[in-house]
């Protein structure tokens, strides 16, 4: 397997070529520390030609026929030459000396995914290795996109105010009014004050407590006037109840109504045997 050499002395030597470029404004810019992790000792700073210095560097050696290369890529993960035979993913090893004696070495690949660049390592001829990091975009991001994927979903699923629930048959007794006729002896149950949010009588209330008999309740809005029915319960069997039901047109304008409910009640034959009006306030929000 290919080992490239890094050393303290490689590196200063790039500086002072870089150093010494015309009119270069890299004073402050031309090295950046990277950490090396070591097996048994202390993490240790190597020094790395910053990306601006390695750009301006690569422009002035075009001017003299000569031409840089970066023949790998690395995050300076620390392996033996063992380790990196055996590793499919290792294509080279990078050996780093301090100057007095102890290398390390570190693992070099083609290309990392998801990476950026930190700094670039002088390994001789003209070639460098490049320190890379995970690019945190590539956690932002995704990141950004699963939040947004939460709110969405919590949005949705967030209970909505005054949401109408039609249920039109239940068992249960609700508070409303219970009416008496001595028309063919029917009672009728239905609440006299009725709210209306989006479309839906939401305390409707309509029960049939007669035996053998169907009932039916219908309501105008202005019962003086000839106009349509905004709401028709059709015929509900003895024992049901109408909790809520829509209404049957989209156009009633907000306010408060004073109207009649016109309530029926047919034989099992379905053939109407009477009709009782009863005064109602319809509250449309």
């Amino acid at each position: 397997m290919k080992t490239m050499s890094y050393t303290p002395a490689a590196f200063d030597d790039v500086v002072s070529r870089v150093k010494s470029i015309p009119k270069s404004s890299l004073s402050k810019h031309i090295n950046v520390k990277v950490k090396a992790g070591s097996k048994g000792s202390v993490c240790m700073d190597i020094s790395a030609l910053s990306v601006k210095a390695f750009r301006e560097y690569k422009e002035a050696t075009k001017r003299v026929d000569r031409q840089l290369s970066v023949v790998g890529q690395t995050k300076l993960k620390q392996t033996t030459k063992g380790e990196a035979e055996k590793s499919k993913k290792t294509d080279a090893l990078l050996a780093v000396s301090d100057g007095v004696g102890a290398t390390d070495y570190f693992e070099v690949r083609e290309r990392y995914k998801f990476s950026r660049v930190k700094g670039y390592l002088p390994v001789g001829n003209d070639q460098f290795v490049a320190v890379i990091a995970l690019n945190p975009l590539y956690i932002i991001v995704p990141l950004i996109i699963l939040a947004g994927v939460i709110v969405v979903i919590c949005l949705m699923n967030r209970p909505q105010p005054d949401t109408p629930v039609i249920n039109r048959y239940i068992e249960e007794i609700d508070t409303s009014e219970t009416v008496n006729t001595d028309s063919a002896k029917t009672r009728y149950r239905l609440n006299t004050t009725l709210t209306v949010v989006q479309n839906t009588i939401q305390n409707l209330n309509f029960e049939n407590v007669n035996k053998d008999k169907y009932v039916r309740v219908k309501i105008k809005l202005d019962h003086d006037k000839d106009t349509d029915y905004i709401y028709d319960s059709e015929l509900i069997p003895y024992g049901k109840k109408v909790t809520s039901d829509t209404l049957l047109t989209t156009d009633v304008p907000k306010g408060t109504y004073h109207t009649i409910a016109e309530c029926y009640v047919y034989n099992m034959e379905k053939e109407q045997l009477a009709q009782t009006n009863f005064k109602i306030t319809l509250i449309v929000k």
